[in-house]
């Protein structure tokens, strides 16, 4: 579809990744109470795109540093008021989308990078979500040469197809 492709490519220029390194995109509908636990993901970045306006709650809190041992309770409340007090609360807004970051500088996964989603207290819920990882997610389209982007431009996936098709089959638009 013309409208994905076109989203997945403004992800990829906000994230400096290629697309091919996105998971398919999630759409999510929260009802009236809907919410989601504390939850980590293992991707190196999450895009959440929020898809309407909510009547009332339906807020996604950014934990971070909101752990047990700095004595903060992440545990479940249905209060959207307590939910959202419990860390950096995000409203959804239509149009608007929420970039985290999932690993730090080392590349090791942060573990103060916690998020929720309140409950929905009027109304409901359309977000779309978007996982992004480090290296492509379909990990059967690379390149196994750092050369291959260079011979590709000379035309080395026709003049030596027998070894660019299995070598190079990134760059030779193969996969």
């Amino acid at each position: 579809d013309s409208v994905i492709s076109r989203i997945e490519e403004r992800i990829a220029r906000w994230t400096f990744l290629p697309t091919e390194n996105g998971e398919p995109m999630k759409v999510v509908r929260y009802e009236k109470w809907q919410k989601e636990e504390p939850q980590r993901d293992y991707s190196f970045v999450t895009v959440v795109m929020y898809l309407n306006n909510v009547e009332s709650g339906g807020e996604t809190v950014l934990l971070r540093n909101a752990t047990k041992k700095q004595g903060h309770d992440i545990k479940d409340d249905d209060s959207t008021v307590e939910c959202a007090k419990k860390g950096i609360p995000v409203i959804p807004r239509r149009g608007t989308a929420l970039l985290l970051f999932n690993l730090n500088a080392s590349v090791a996964q942060d573990a103060f990078n916690i998020r929720r989603d309140c409950p929905v207290l009027m109304g409901e819920k359309w977000t779309a979500v978007k996982l992004v990882h480090i290296d492509s997610f379909n990990n059967d389209c690379s390149d196994m040469n750092d050369q291959c982007k260079d011979w590709a431009k000379d035309g080395e996936c026709t003049t030596n197809a027998g070894y660019m098709l299995k070598a190079c089959m990134k760059s030779c638009n193969e996969c």
